[in-house]
Parts: structure tokens; C-alpha cells; sequence
């Protein structure tokens, strides 16, 4: 009478459930970095900035230095600071989002490796249980040739199956070590991070408060405030020269090329008077035209318009165009000029940072900038113009 194979039967069905119904491996993540190399590559071509802006001015002090001179360089390295800390607060921001997600991977990966290990104990206690001799038995209670190649063929498939279940194991260990590897190394940058936040904010506050006094000195001084409106008003001539000549390169290159689509965008910008959206919503400090300067309380020429919005707010452009210059002037801080059609300009001021570049196309209502107060004395605000070659235009008739 033939034996019943009621231990192959066994072995079989154990096999097939555990091909069928256990999870596929899960592949150890070789990189669990997130890529913030810009935000790194800024934050330390920012700290190199600052420290030899600080540096200078300290060498700067030993001179015969005016109080307006100083007053600018103070506005240079508070602006810088400012960046820096919007930098820093950024990555800050980056990395508490790296260490949520790997600490939700770490309990996903923890309760998968527990469950792995249940499972293979459990193997690994059946096995013992048969017996070291178990299998041998299997293949010589085969009832033929076949039967046993059979057999064999599913044994090997088991012991693969056992191998691959304890790699899996291994893996998921070794990843678990390096998440805290990582969640460690995180944990480190950020409590750094957040330390240089709070030294660089009491810097800041030093040299604002130094700033104000600064600027109290300059209004009781009469001739020190003509002065100051003097460099200010040279500021906007250069700045008039410099539109100028971007405007006559424009020309220039058009008629090189011949495509001056390719250089300034179509349309009638003239039909846009009055519809223009603003560069940022706040209440106007300065208008335009004649007024007295808020500061120095003596008369001055105001080209455009000071508005002011919360540091750090999104500037947008006011009418599509190409960027065409981007850079830092005294009494203008960190500035934008975008070219319009039909020889306009739009100019954007006391930036805390630009978000675009030279030669970019950009649309109505795209974010180009963040508010600042770099080279202004007046807070956190926008400053605005609207300009046909040299001629500064109002504004407030363009803007809806």
C-alpha cells in the first residue's frame, strides 16, 4: 500500500502561501538625503558676505568715516543679515520636513522589520520542531524518480525562499541604522541652525537700533539731511542714466538682430494705463512727485512710489517683460528692471532678494522678488517706477 505524502502535502501548501501572500522585499534606499545643496551653496556665500562686510566696516571705523557713509554700510549689513536669516529659517524649514518624513519612514520601516522577524522566528522554530532530518526524509519517502526530482526542486525553492526572507531582514536592519544615522545628523544641523538664527537676530537687532540712532543724528543735523537727500538724489540720477543706456542697448540689439520680438514683448503698453495689477498691496508711505522725505523732512523728488508691505512679501510684476537688470545701488538696495514694450521700464527697489534673473521672461503677476529695506530708511517697503527712457512716469495712473 502507498504512504500518503501528508508531510509533502504539508511543505507544499507552507511554500505556497508564503510565495503568495508575503510582501515583496523592500529595497534599502542607497540615498536618504534630500538634494538642498542651493540652499547650503547660499547660505554660506551669505556668511561670507556678512563677515567681510562686518570686517570692513570695523577697519572702516578706525577712519575719518561720515555718518551718512556709515549709514549706508549699516543698511548693506542689515540687509544681508536679513537674507541670511531668510535663508537659514528655509533650510531650518527643509530639514524639520526631512526629519517628519524619515521619522514616518522609521516607523514604517521598524513595524515591517518587527514583522519580518516574527515571521522567520517562526520558520526558523517549525524547522527546528521537523527536525534536522526532515527534509532528508521527504526525499527518501519519494515513490519515484519524478516524485523525488519534484521534491527536491521544491526544497531548494523553500531554502531560497528562507535566504531571501533573512537578507530581508538584514536589510531593512541596516536602513533602520542609517535613518538614525541620518535623523541624528538632521537633528544636529537644525539645533545649529536654529542657534546661528538666534545670534545672527540679536546682530540684526544691534545694528537696527544703531541704524536708528544714526538716522535721529542726521535729522538734527540740518546740513547732514541735505546731504543725505543729495546722495539720494544723485542715486536716482544714476539710476536714470543706467535705464538709458539699458533701453539704448535694447534698440541697438534689435537692429543687429532684426527680431525685436525676440528682445521685448509685443502689444500696445500704452492701452495698459490704468490696468496695471500692483507689485505688492500696501499703503503708499511716499507718492509721487514732490514731497517731503519722511526722514530727513526736507523736499525732495519722489520717481516712483513707496509702498509699504510685511519683509519678505511677494513682489510681482506688474505687466509681462524681460528682466534686463539686476543688482544693488545706494538708495535703491537690491533692485529689478524688467523692459516692457514701446521703450517702458518698471523698476522694483529695496528688495530683500531677487528670485529672477537677467534676460528672464516673465508674466503679469509672477513672483520676481521679496520685499526688503535695503537702502531705504523707512521699513520694510517697495519701491516702484514706472519709466519711459529717462522720463519717470506716475505710477498710480497706471496701476488699476
Amino acid at each position: 500500500m502507498r504512504k500518503t505524502p501528508s508531510n509533502l502535502g504539508k511543505c507544499v501548501f507552507l511554500l505556497i502561501l508564503l510565495m503568495v501572500f508575503s510582501p515583496p522585499p523592500i529595497a534599502c534606499s542607497q540615498d536618504l538625503k534630500s538634494e538642498k545643496e542651493e540652499v547650503e551653496e547660499k547660505l554660506d556665500q551669505l556668511r561670507g558676505e556678512l563677515a567681510d562686510k562686518r570686517e570692513s566696516v570695523e577697519k572702516l571705523e578706525a577712519t575719518e568715516k561720515g555718518v551718512l557713509e556709515e549709514l549706508m554700510d549699516l543698511q548693506e549689513r542689515i540687509n544681508l543679515s536679513q537674507q541670511l536669516l531668510s535663508r537659514i529659517r528655509q533650510r531650518a524649514k527643509q530639514l524639520s520636513g526631512e526629519i517628519d518624513s524619515l521619522l514616518v519612514a522609521q516607523k514604517t520601516s521598524s513595524d515591517s522589520l518587527e514583522s519580518k522577524r516574527e515571521d522567520l522566528k517562526r520558520r526558523l522554530l517549525n524547522i527546528y520542531k521537523q527536525g534536522r532530518w526532515h527534509r532528508y526524509q521527504l526525499l527518501m519517502d519519494a515513490d519515484s524518480f519524478l516524485q523525488l526530482g519534484r521534491r527536491l526542486y521544491l526544497l531548494e525553492r523553500l531554502a531560497a525562499y528562507d535566504s531571501r526572507k533573512i537578507r530581508e531582514v538584514e536589510t531593512l536592519k541596516k536602513t533602520q541604522e542609517e535613518r538614525e544615522r541620518l535623523l541624528k545628523e538632521d537633528w544636529g544641523k537644525l539645533e545649529a541652525l536654529e542657534q546661528e538664527s538666534e545670534r545672527e537676530g540679536a546682530l540684526l537687532a544691534v545694528e537696527q537700533k544703531r541704524e536708528s540712532r544714526q538716522i535721529e543724528q542726521v535729522r538734527r543735523r540740518r546740513k547732514l539731511a541735505l546731504k543725505a537727500v543729495k546722495q539720494l538724489e544723485a542715486s536716482v540720477e544714476q539710476m536714470g542714466a543706467l535705464i538709458a543706456e539699458l533701453e539704448e542697448k535694447i534698440l541697438a540689439e534689435q537692429k543687429r538682430v532684426g527680431a525685436p520680438g525676440r528682445l521685448r514683448p509685443a502689444g500696445d503698453f500704452v492701452k495698459l494705463k490704468g490696468r496695471l495689477q500692483w507689485p505688492v498691496k500696501g499703503e503708499i508711505l511716499i507718492p509721487y512727485g514732490i514731497v517731503t522725505h519722511p526722514v530727513f523732512k526736507t523736499q525732495t523728488t519722489n520717481h516712483g512710489v513707496d509702498i509699504k508691505a510685511p519683509l519678505g512679501a511677494a513682489v510681482k510684476a506688474t505687466a509681462a517683460g524681460r528682466v534686463v537688470y539686476e543688482s544693488w545701488m545706494r538708495g535703491y538696495g537690491n533692485f529689478v528692471i524688467i523692459s516692457h514694450p514701446e521703450g517702458l521700464t518698471s523698476l522694483y527697489g529695496h528688495l530683500l532678494e531677487a528670485i529672477v534673473g537677467v534676460d528672464q521672461w516673465v508674466v503679469a503677476g509672477q513672483v520676481i522678488a521679496k520685499v526688503g529695506e535695503s537702502g531705504t530708511f523707512l521699513g520694510p517697503c517697495l519701491h516702484f517706477e514706472l519709466r519711459h527712457g529717462r522720463k519717470s512716469l506716475n505710477p498710480e495712473e497706471w496701476l488699476r
